[in-house]
């Protein structure tokens, strides 16, 4: 992600904002603008209302899910170990 945000920096600065991490100079901590955050409902209602359309198939669907329960498991383990002290994970998941 971080390589992507580099990439296209004028997108970077409306999405999310880029700091190093202070325990961890190799680490970042990449957090949502208040211009995204506020935009976050109207984005999720696009979402859903994109998905309702279109007629996914229900193994497609399962598939999705079991996903994006996998990725919500990951960024809980990530936020638990990096509200432990001392503890910093790098950009590559370190």
């Amino acid at each position: 992600m971080a390589s992507a945000l580099r990439q296209k920096p004028y997108i970077y600065l409306y999405i999310c904002t880029r700091a190093p991490d202070p325990a961890d100079g190799r680490s970042s901590h990449i957090t949502l603008t208040e211009i995204a955050e506020a935009r976050l409902p109207d984005a999720v209602a696009a979402l859903l209302r994109g998905n309702r359309e279109a007629s996914w198939m229900d193994e497609e669907a399962g598939l999705l899910i079991a996903l994006l329960t996998r990725l919500i498991a990951n960024l809980d383990r990530i936020a638990s170990v990096e509200a432990s002290p001392g503890t910093a994970i790098s950009e590559k998941g370190d």
